[in-house]
């Protein structure tokens, strides 16, 4: 079952597909885009990781490094229409995210 559950996480991995759509919404909305991405990659990899599949589990993270970038380029982008104190806060959690994901991935035991 874990295979096939990795199997359905290399085809949710490439969301290439998500950027051209990205491209024509406003920056709020890639934004917000963007950060279901990185839950999405983390919740799957925490589940490999509960699984004891290391393997998955590691490019899960890497997802999640991945999807952290692009919504740093869209905090970036929508930071123009968006509350400075929210951008500063929004940041500050990416800076946590980065931290623990590199955390993760450094980690012997997950």
């Amino acid at each position: 079952m874990a295979a096939e559950r990795g199997g359905d996480d290399s085809g949710s991995d490439g969301e290439d597909s998500d950027d051209g759509a990205d491209g024509s919404e406003n920056p709020v909305q890639g934004l917000e885009r963007a950060l279901a991405a990185v839950v999405d990659a983390a919740t799957r990899a925490a589940a490999r990781a509960r699984e004891g599949d290391r393997g998955n589990a590691d490019r899960q993270l890497e997802a999640v490094a991945d999807r952290l970038e692009r919504a740093e380029q869209r905090l970036a982008e929508a930071s123009d229409d968006l509350p400075e104190t929210l951008v500063n806060a929004a940041e500050n959690r990416q800076e946590q995210a980065n931290r623990r994901a590199e955390q993760a991935r450094e980690s012997e035991k997950l």
